[in-house]
Protein backbone atom coordinates (compact mmCIF):
# COMPACT_ATOMS: atom_id res chain seq x y z
CA UNK A 1 0.00 0.00 0.00
CA UNK A 2 2.82 2.38 0.97
CA UNK A 3 4.63 1.73 -2.32
CA UNK A 4 1.43 2.30 -4.34
CA UNK A 5 0.76 5.58 -2.50
CA UNK A 6 4.29 6.80 -3.14
CA UNK A 7 4.04 5.78 -6.80
CA UNK A 8 0.86 7.87 -7.12
CA UNK A 9 2.74 10.74 -5.42
CA UNK A 10 5.54 10.50 -7.97
CA UNK A 11 3.07 10.68 -10.84
CA UNK A 12 1.41 13.76 -9.32
CA UNK A 13 4.71 15.53 -8.63
CA UNK A 14 6.17 14.74 -12.03
CA UNK A 15 3.25 16.57 -13.55
CA UNK A 16 3.83 19.56 -11.25
CA UNK A 17 6.81 21.85 -10.79
CA UNK A 18 9.82 20.06 -9.34
CA UNK A 19 11.15 21.35 -6.02
CA UNK A 20 14.62 22.93 -6.13
CA UNK A 21 17.22 22.49 -3.38
CA UNK A 22 20.06 25.02 -3.30
CA UNK A 23 23.16 23.62 -1.64
CA UNK A 24 26.82 22.73 -2.17
CA UNK A 25 28.07 19.17 -2.87
CA UNK A 26 28.20 16.66 0.00
CA UNK A 27 26.38 18.96 2.43
CA UNK A 28 24.99 16.58 5.05
CA UNK A 29 22.32 19.15 5.91
CA UNK A 30 20.97 18.77 2.36
CA UNK A 31 21.63 15.04 1.98
CA UNK A 32 19.11 14.21 4.71
CA UNK A 33 16.27 15.92 2.83
CA UNK A 34 17.26 14.27 -0.47
CA UNK A 35 17.17 10.85 1.22
CA UNK A 36 13.79 11.66 2.80
CA UNK A 37 12.52 12.64 -0.66
CA UNK A 38 13.43 9.16 -1.94
CA UNK A 39 11.07 7.70 0.68
CA UNK A 40 8.23 10.13 0.00
CA UNK A 41 8.53 10.25 -3.78
CA UNK A 42 9.04 14.02 -3.81
CA UNK A 43 11.03 15.11 -6.86
CA UNK A 44 13.82 17.49 -5.85
CA UNK A 45 16.27 19.04 -8.30
CA UNK A 46 19.72 20.29 -7.20
CA UNK A 47 20.77 22.88 -9.82
CA UNK A 48 24.31 22.42 -11.18
CA UNK A 49 24.53 26.10 -12.07
CA UNK A 50 24.19 27.21 -8.44
CA UNK A 51 27.62 28.30 -7.19
CA UNK A 52 28.52 28.37 -3.50
CA UNK A 53 29.35 30.69 -1.83
CA UNK A 54 29.22 33.27 -4.66
CA UNK A 55 25.51 33.00 -5.50
CA UNK A 56 24.54 33.08 -1.81
CA UNK A 57 25.56 36.76 -1.66
CA UNK A 58 23.30 37.80 -4.55
CA UNK A 59 20.12 39.81 -4.06
CA UNK A 60 18.19 37.09 -5.92
CA UNK A 61 19.24 34.48 -3.34
CA UNK A 62 18.61 36.87 -0.44
CA UNK A 63 14.99 36.97 -1.60
CA UNK A 64 14.89 33.18 -1.15
CA UNK A 65 16.72 33.16 2.19
CA UNK A 66 17.11 36.35 4.27
CA UNK A 67 19.87 34.69 6.31
CA UNK A 68 21.75 33.88 3.05
CA UNK A 69 22.82 30.34 3.87
CA UNK A 70 22.13 26.90 2.47
CA UNK A 71 20.28 24.62 2.12
CA UNK A 72 17.19 26.39 0.80
CA UNK A 73 14.21 24.52 -0.67
CA UNK A 74 12.21 26.33 -3.34
CA UNK A 75 8.64 25.00 -3.48
CA UNK A 76 5.62 26.00 -5.59
CA UNK A 77 4.37 27.92 -2.53
CA UNK A 78 7.62 29.69 -1.61
CA UNK A 79 11.04 29.03 -0.14
CA UNK A 80 12.11 27.31 3.09
CA UNK A 81 15.42 27.65 4.87
CA UNK A 82 16.88 25.81 7.93
CA UNK A 83 17.70 22.18 7.20
CA UNK A 84 15.38 20.51 9.71
CA UNK A 85 12.44 22.64 8.60
CA UNK A 86 13.12 21.43 5.05
CA UNK A 87 13.43 17.84 6.25
CA UNK A 88 10.11 17.98 8.11
CA UNK A 89 8.40 19.58 5.10
CA UNK A 90 9.59 16.77 2.82
CA UNK A 91 8.22 14.20 5.30
CA UNK A 92 4.88 15.95 5.76
CA UNK A 93 4.35 16.32 2.04
CA UNK A 94 3.51 12.62 1.87
CA UNK A 95 2.44 11.46 5.39
CA UNK A 96 1.75 7.93 4.15
CA UNK A 97 5.52 7.33 3.99
CA UNK A 98 5.43 7.40 7.84
CA UNK A 99 8.77 9.15 8.16
CA UNK A 100 7.40 11.08 11.12
CA UNK A 101 6.45 7.93 12.99
CA UNK A 102 2.99 6.69 13.85
CA UNK A 103 1.15 7.86 17.01
CA UNK A 104 1.70 11.33 18.49
CA UNK A 105 4.14 9.98 21.07
CA UNK A 106 6.31 8.48 18.33
CA UNK A 107 6.24 11.79 16.49
CA UNK A 108 7.44 13.44 19.68
CA UNK A 109 10.29 10.93 19.87
CA UNK A 110 11.28 11.73 16.29
CA UNK A 111 11.44 15.44 17.15
CA UNK A 112 13.44 14.58 20.27
CA UNK A 113 16.12 12.79 18.23
CA UNK A 114 16.17 15.54 15.60
CA UNK A 115 17.03 17.97 18.40
CA UNK A 116 19.57 15.52 19.80
CA UNK A 117 21.29 15.42 16.42
CA UNK A 118 21.22 19.21 15.99
CA UNK A 119 22.42 20.13 19.49
CA UNK A 120 24.37 17.17 20.90
CA UNK A 121 25.97 15.48 17.89
CA UNK A 122 26.40 17.93 15.03
CA UNK A 123 28.19 20.85 16.77
CA UNK A 124 31.12 18.75 18.10
CA UNK A 125 31.08 16.68 14.89
CA UNK A 126 31.72 19.84 12.91
CA UNK A 127 34.51 21.09 15.21
CA UNK A 128 36.26 17.73 14.84
CA UNK A 129 35.75 17.39 11.08
CA UNK A 130 35.95 20.94 9.69
CA UNK A 131 39.72 21.42 10.23
CA UNK A 132 40.27 18.13 8.36
CA UNK A 133 38.04 19.34 5.51
CA UNK A 134 39.78 22.73 5.48
CA UNK A 135 36.69 24.68 6.57
CA UNK A 136 38.18 26.08 9.78
CA UNK A 137 41.49 26.50 11.59
CA UNK A 138 42.63 23.61 13.79
CA UNK A 139 42.53 24.21 17.54
CA UNK A 140 43.95 21.31 19.56
CA UNK A 141 41.91 22.02 22.71
CA UNK A 142 38.65 22.48 20.82
CA UNK A 143 39.23 19.38 18.67
CA UNK A 144 39.95 17.26 21.74
CA UNK A 145 36.81 18.41 23.52
CA UNK A 146 34.79 17.93 20.33
CA UNK A 147 35.98 14.32 20.00
CA UNK A 148 34.96 13.63 23.61
CA UNK A 149 31.54 15.21 23.02
CA UNK A 150 31.01 13.11 19.89
CA UNK A 151 31.85 9.99 21.88
CA UNK A 152 29.33 11.02 24.57
CA UNK A 153 26.61 11.43 21.93
CA UNK A 154 27.50 8.08 20.33
CA UNK A 155 27.39 6.39 23.76
CA UNK A 156 23.78 7.57 24.12
CA UNK A 157 22.98 6.10 20.69
CA UNK A 158 24.91 2.89 21.47
CA UNK A 159 22.82 2.25 24.58
CA UNK A 160 19.58 3.20 22.83
CA UNK A 161 20.23 0.83 19.91
CA UNK A 162 21.14 -2.18 22.06
CA UNK A 163 17.75 -3.84 21.47
CA UNK A 164 16.53 -1.69 18.58
CA UNK A 165 17.01 -1.83 14.80
CA UNK A 166 16.01 1.79 14.24
CA UNK A 167 15.89 4.92 16.42
CA UNK A 168 12.09 5.19 16.72
CA UNK A 169 9.67 2.33 16.10
CA UNK A 170 10.20 -0.55 13.68
CA UNK A 171 11.00 1.36 10.51
CA UNK A 172 13.20 4.19 9.29
CA UNK A 173 12.07 7.67 10.33
CA UNK A 174 13.44 11.19 10.11
CA UNK A 175 15.40 10.43 13.29
CA UNK A 176 17.45 7.80 11.48
CA UNK A 177 17.83 9.96 8.40
CA UNK A 178 19.07 13.06 10.28
CA UNK A 179 21.47 11.19 12.55
CA UNK A 180 22.69 8.85 9.82
CA UNK A 181 23.36 11.69 7.36
CA UNK A 182 25.38 13.59 9.96
CA UNK A 183 27.50 10.48 10.57
CA UNK A 184 28.42 9.68 6.95
CA UNK A 185 31.54 11.87 6.89
CA UNK A 186 32.73 10.81 10.38
CA UNK A 187 32.39 7.11 9.47
CA UNK A 188 34.39 7.79 6.30
CA UNK A 189 37.11 10.03 7.77
CA UNK A 190 37.63 9.58 11.52
CA UNK A 191 35.75 6.54 12.88
CA UNK A 192 38.46 3.94 12.23
CA UNK A 193 38.14 0.24 13.15
CA UNK A 194 39.48 0.74 16.68
CA UNK A 195 37.03 3.60 17.28
CA UNK A 196 34.12 1.56 15.89
CA UNK A 197 34.85 -1.29 18.32
CA UNK A 198 33.39 0.90 21.10
CA UNK A 199 30.17 1.48 19.16
CA UNK A 200 29.13 -1.82 17.58
CA UNK A 201 25.39 -1.11 17.83
CA UNK A 202 25.78 2.28 16.17
CA UNK A 203 27.93 0.76 13.41
CA UNK A 204 25.39 -2.04 12.80
CA UNK A 205 22.56 0.52 12.61
CA UNK A 206 24.56 2.84 10.32
CA UNK A 207 25.51 0.08 7.86
CA UNK A 208 21.86 -1.00 7.75
CA UNK A 209 20.87 2.54 6.73
CA UNK A 210 23.46 3.09 4.03
CA UNK A 211 22.54 -0.18 2.34
CA UNK A 212 18.89 0.83 1.85
CA UNK A 213 18.05 1.59 -1.81
CA UNK A 214 16.72 5.04 -0.87
CA UNK A 215 20.09 5.91 0.67
CA UNK A 216 22.11 4.42 -2.17
CA UNK A 217 20.16 6.59 -4.62
CA UNK A 218 21.70 9.67 -2.96
CA UNK A 219 24.94 8.29 -1.47
CA UNK A 220 25.89 5.36 -3.72
CA UNK A 221 28.82 4.18 -1.61
CA UNK A 222 30.27 4.80 1.84
CA UNK A 223 33.76 3.47 2.60
CA UNK A 224 34.32 2.97 6.31
CA UNK A 225 37.46 4.67 7.62
CA UNK A 226 40.62 2.56 7.79
CA UNK A 227 42.92 5.20 9.29
CA UNK A 228 41.73 8.31 11.12
CA UNK A 229 42.39 11.44 9.08
CA UNK A 230 44.00 14.47 10.72
CA UNK A 231 44.24 18.13 9.61
CA UNK A 232 46.96 18.94 7.08
CA UNK A 233 49.62 20.97 8.88
CA UNK A 234 52.12 23.08 6.91
CA UNK A 235 55.48 21.33 6.55
CA UNK A 236 58.36 22.76 8.53
CA UNK A 237 61.27 23.96 6.44
CA UNK A 238 64.21 21.61 6.91
CA UNK A 239 67.33 23.18 8.35
CA UNK A 240 70.39 22.95 6.12
CA UNK A 241 73.73 21.85 7.61
CA UNK A 242 75.85 24.89 8.48
CA UNK A 243 78.62 24.07 5.96
CA UNK A 244 76.13 23.52 3.13
CA UNK A 245 74.31 26.73 4.02
CA UNK A 246 77.57 28.75 3.89
CA UNK A 247 78.44 27.28 0.47
CA UNK A 248 74.97 28.10 -0.81
CA UNK A 249 75.22 31.70 0.46
CA UNK A 250 78.61 32.15 -1.26
CA UNK A 251 77.20 30.71 -4.50
CA UNK A 252 74.21 33.03 -4.34
CA UNK A 253 76.46 36.03 -3.62
CA UNK A 254 78.68 35.19 -6.63
CA UNK A 255 75.61 34.81 -8.82
CA UNK A 256 74.35 38.19 -7.66
CA UNK A 257 77.72 39.77 -8.62
CA UNK A 258 77.71 38.12 -12.05
CA UNK A 259 74.17 39.11 -12.96
CA UNK A 260 72.82 42.59 -13.37
CA UNK A 261 69.54 42.03 -11.57
CA UNK A 262 66.86 44.70 -11.91
CA UNK A 263 66.40 46.84 -8.79
CA UNK A 264 63.67 45.60 -6.42
CA UNK A 265 60.29 47.25 -6.78
CA UNK A 266 59.62 50.00 -4.29
CA UNK A 267 56.96 48.90 -1.82
CA UNK A 268 53.79 50.90 -2.30
CA UNK A 269 52.52 52.77 0.72
CA UNK A 270 49.15 51.93 2.22
CA UNK A 271 46.66 54.71 1.29
CA UNK A 272 45.78 54.99 4.98
CA UNK A 273 49.40 55.93 5.74
CA UNK A 274 49.10 58.85 3.30
CA UNK A 275 46.11 60.43 5.07
CA UNK A 276 46.63 63.82 6.77
CA UNK A 277 47.94 63.44 10.32
CA UNK A 278 45.13 63.24 12.87
CA UNK A 279 45.15 64.73 16.37
CA UNK A 280 43.50 61.52 17.51
CA UNK A 281 46.06 58.75 18.00
CA UNK A 282 44.75 55.20 17.56
CA UNK A 283 47.33 53.61 19.86
CA UNK A 284 46.37 56.08 22.59
CA UNK A 285 42.72 55.16 22.08
CA UNK A 286 43.55 51.48 22.52
CA UNK A 287 45.45 52.15 25.74
CA UNK A 288 42.63 54.36 26.98
CA UNK A 289 40.07 51.56 26.74
CA UNK A 290 42.51 49.00 28.15
CA UNK A 291 43.52 51.00 31.21
CA UNK A 292 40.38 52.91 32.26
CA UNK A 293 36.83 52.10 33.36
CA UNK A 294 34.53 52.21 30.34
CA UNK A 295 32.66 55.47 31.21
CA UNK A 296 35.94 57.35 31.71
CA UNK A 297 37.47 55.82 28.57
CA UNK A 298 34.41 56.75 26.51
CA UNK A 299 34.60 60.41 27.64
CA UNK A 300 38.30 60.60 26.72
CA UNK A 301 37.49 58.98 23.36
CA UNK A 302 34.76 61.49 22.52
CA UNK A 303 36.95 64.44 23.61
CA UNK A 304 39.62 63.29 21.14
CA UNK A 305 37.21 62.13 18.39
CA UNK A 306 38.26 63.14 14.85
CA UNK A 307 35.44 62.49 12.34
CA UNK A 308 37.66 63.62 9.46
CA UNK A 309 40.35 61.04 10.15
CA UNK A 310 38.27 58.09 11.40
CA UNK A 311 34.90 56.41 10.94
CA UNK A 312 32.72 54.24 13.19
CA UNK A 313 30.90 50.98 12.36
CA UNK A 314 29.04 48.16 14.03
CA UNK A 315 29.01 44.59 12.72
CA UNK A 316 26.68 41.64 13.20
CA UNK A 317 27.38 38.00 12.37
CA UNK A 318 25.00 36.61 9.72
CA UNK A 319 24.72 33.06 11.05
CA UNK A 320 24.07 33.41 14.78
CA UNK A 321 21.47 30.64 14.67
CA UNK A 322 24.33 28.18 14.09
CA UNK A 323 26.19 29.29 17.25
CA UNK A 324 24.82 26.61 19.57
CA UNK A 325 27.98 25.83 21.60
CA UNK A 326 29.70 28.49 23.71
CA UNK A 327 33.35 27.51 23.26
CA UNK A 328 32.92 26.95 19.52
CA UNK A 329 31.50 30.46 19.16
CA UNK A 330 34.44 31.81 21.12
CA UNK A 331 36.87 29.96 18.84
CA UNK A 332 35.05 31.33 15.80
CA UNK A 333 35.66 34.89 17.01
CA UNK A 334 39.30 34.21 17.94
CA UNK A 335 40.03 32.75 14.50
CA UNK A 336 38.47 35.75 12.77
CA UNK A 337 40.49 38.25 14.81
CA UNK A 338 43.71 36.33 14.18
CA UNK A 339 43.11 36.54 10.45
CA UNK A 340 42.56 40.31 10.75
CA UNK A 341 46.14 40.82 11.93
CA UNK A 342 47.04 43.19 9.06
CA UNK A 343 44.21 45.50 10.21
CA UNK A 344 45.60 46.16 13.71
CA UNK A 345 47.51 49.27 12.66
CA UNK A 346 44.33 50.85 11.31
CA UNK A 347 41.53 49.79 13.66
CA UNK A 348 40.33 49.33 17.20
CA UNK A 349 37.35 47.12 17.93
CA UNK A 350 35.39 45.28 20.56
CA UNK A 351 33.77 41.95 19.61
CA UNK A 352 31.03 40.57 21.86
CA UNK A 353 29.53 37.12 22.29
CA UNK A 354 26.10 37.21 23.97
CA UNK A 355 24.39 34.17 25.49
CA UNK A 356 24.07 31.94 28.54
CA UNK A 357 27.12 29.77 29.28
CA UNK A 358 26.62 26.00 28.80
CA UNK A 359 23.26 26.60 27.11
CA UNK A 360 22.26 25.58 23.59
CA UNK A 361 22.43 29.21 22.46
CA UNK A 362 22.12 30.59 19.96
CA UNK A 363 25.07 32.81 20.86
CA UNK A 364 25.06 36.22 19.19
CA UNK A 365 28.23 37.81 17.79
CA UNK A 366 28.42 41.56 17.17
CA UNK A 367 31.03 44.29 17.41
CA UNK A 368 31.87 47.99 17.44
CA UNK A 369 34.73 49.31 15.26
CA UNK A 370 36.87 52.44 15.00
CA UNK A 371 38.52 52.52 11.55
CA UNK A 372 41.25 54.86 10.26
CA UNK A 373 40.05 56.74 7.20
CA UNK A 374 36.64 57.62 5.80
CA UNK A 375 35.42 54.05 5.17
CA UNK A 376 36.01 50.36 5.96
CA UNK A 377 39.68 49.55 5.29
CA UNK A 378 40.69 47.02 2.65
CA UNK A 379 42.42 44.97 5.35
CA UNK A 380 39.02 44.27 6.92
CA UNK A 381 37.17 43.29 3.73
CA UNK A 382 40.15 41.29 2.44
CA UNK A 383 39.73 38.75 5.26
CA UNK A 384 37.42 35.92 4.00
CA UNK A 385 35.72 35.64 7.41
CA UNK A 386 34.55 39.26 7.26
CA UNK A 387 32.03 38.55 4.52
CA UNK A 388 29.93 36.72 7.12
CA UNK A 389 29.54 39.92 9.16
CA UNK A 390 27.08 42.66 8.21
CA UNK A 391 28.50 46.17 8.65
CA UNK A 392 26.55 49.33 9.46
CA UNK A 393 28.05 52.81 9.63
CA UNK A 394 27.47 54.81 12.81
CA UNK A 395 26.26 58.41 12.85
CA UNK A 396 26.93 59.83 16.33
CA UNK A 397 24.19 62.43 15.77
CA UNK A 398 21.67 59.59 15.69
CA UNK A 399 21.00 58.73 19.35
CA UNK A 400 19.90 55.13 18.61
CA UNK A 401 23.01 54.42 16.54
CA UNK A 402 25.22 56.07 19.16
CA UNK A 403 23.66 54.02 21.99
CA UNK A 404 24.15 50.77 20.08
CA UNK A 405 27.78 51.65 19.28
CA UNK A 406 28.53 52.41 22.94
CA UNK A 407 26.83 49.20 24.11
CA UNK A 408 28.92 47.08 21.72
CA UNK A 409 32.12 49.01 22.43
CA UNK A 410 31.97 47.79 26.02
CA UNK A 411 29.23 49.68 27.79
CA UNK A 412 26.66 46.89 28.13
CA UNK A 413 26.54 43.65 30.09
CA UNK A 414 23.26 42.64 28.43
CA UNK A 415 22.10 43.03 24.82
CA UNK A 416 18.62 42.19 23.50
CA UNK A 417 17.98 40.32 26.75
CA UNK A 418 21.11 38.17 26.40
CA UNK A 419 23.88 38.30 29.03
CA UNK A 420 27.47 38.90 27.98
CA UNK A 421 29.33 35.59 27.56
CA UNK A 422 32.65 37.00 26.31
CA UNK A 423 34.18 40.26 25.08
CA UNK A 424 37.40 40.48 23.04
CA UNK A 425 39.18 43.75 22.24
CA UNK A 426 40.87 44.04 18.86
CA UNK A 427 43.92 46.22 19.32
Amino acid sequence: VREEAISRSRCFLNSAMAFTLYTYPNNYRAIKSLIAAEYTGLEIVVPDEFKFPGDVRSEAFKAKSPVQKVPVLETPDGCLFESNAILRHVARYRPEANLYGGPFYEQGLVDQWLDFSAFELEPPRNVWLYPILGYMKYDKRAAGKARNDVEKALTVLEDHLLLRTFIVGERITLADIALGSALIAPFEKVFDAKFREKFTNVTRWFTTLINQPEWKAIVPSVSLCEKEQIPAFPKKKEKQPKQQKQKQQKSQAKKADDESAPPPKKKEKNPLDLLPKSEMDLDTTKRTFSNNPFPAALKIFYDAWDPEGFCLYTSSYNYNSENTVDYQTSNLVSGWLQRLDSLRKYAFGCVNVWGVEDSKGPFVINAAWVFRGPSVPFEFTDCPDSEYHQLASVDLKDEAQKAKFEALLGGAEKYDGQPLYERKQFK
